[in-house]
């Protein structure tokens, strides 16, 4: 939130045209639901400051000789500083910087004691095992094109869509584990540089983004 207020300051200070240009814009996407302060400070430019964000958890049984139960939440969303060019009235194009929050976690823990012939060991002794999965730079490249116009000079509502990608990079893998599971997360064995190969061409995040922009005092 500091990051909106000192946008809010910095565009407030440097122009007098502020109030005529400066509104409210809702979004729901791909990569979560959000708002941003857009300030658009000519016909073809539109500065855009915001945060967005989405979590899920959802919960799976991995039946076989040991009966795992697991527990997974993933993660989305960004903060970031875009900008719009308008290549037309209701074409536009925009890049910018994401701080990337995204991030998956996995955890598989035992829920049956495990009988091995007449030896039964316990479900807290065979242990667990969790992934997090995430990219590995915070940082991440922003571009995308739009149809629509937001924060135009004539209308007090308008309205977008859009389409992008957020270059990720590189994933990284942190493996913990214990009991059974121990060997996974031993670096001799390197399991996590496996599956951060097996992810490699996963660098690109799409994004299908709808805007719903209110100009504060229309132009």
């Amino acid at each position: 939130m500091k990051f909106l207020f000192s946008f809010c300051f910095l565009v407030v200070s440097s122009s007098p045209l502020f109030a005529q240009n400066f509104g409210v814009i809702g979004k729901a996407s791909t990569s979560g639901v959000g708002v941003e302060l857009g300030y658009r400070f000519s016909p073809k430019f539109l500065v855009k400051a915001g945060y967005d964000s989405f979590g899920l958890d959802f919960n799976a049984n991995l039946e076989s000789d040991i009966n795992i139960d697991l527990n997974s939440t993933v993660n989305t969303g960004t903060l970031g500083l875009l900008v719009d060019y308008a290549i037309a009235r209701k074409l536009y194009l925009s890049a910018g910087l994401l701080l990337n929050n995204f991030e998956t976690s996995i955890t598989g823990t035992v829920i049956e004691d495990y009988q091995f012939g007449d030896v039964i060991i316990s479900k807290e002794n065979l242990g667990s095992i969790s992934w997090q999965i995430e990219p590995a730079s915070k940082i991440a490249p922003y571009l995308g094109i739009g149809f629509g116009r937001l924060l135009g000079s004539s209308k007090l509502i308008n309205s977008s869509i859009e389409f992008g990608v957020i270059y990720q990079g590189s994933t990284s893998v942190g493996i913990n584990a214990n009991g059974v599971f121990s060997p996974n997360s031993d670096p001799s064995f390197s399991q996590n540089l496996v599956l951060e190969g097996s992810l490699e061409s996963f660098t690109l995040y799409p994004v299908l983004k709808l805007n719903l922009a209110l100009n504060l005092i229309k132009k």
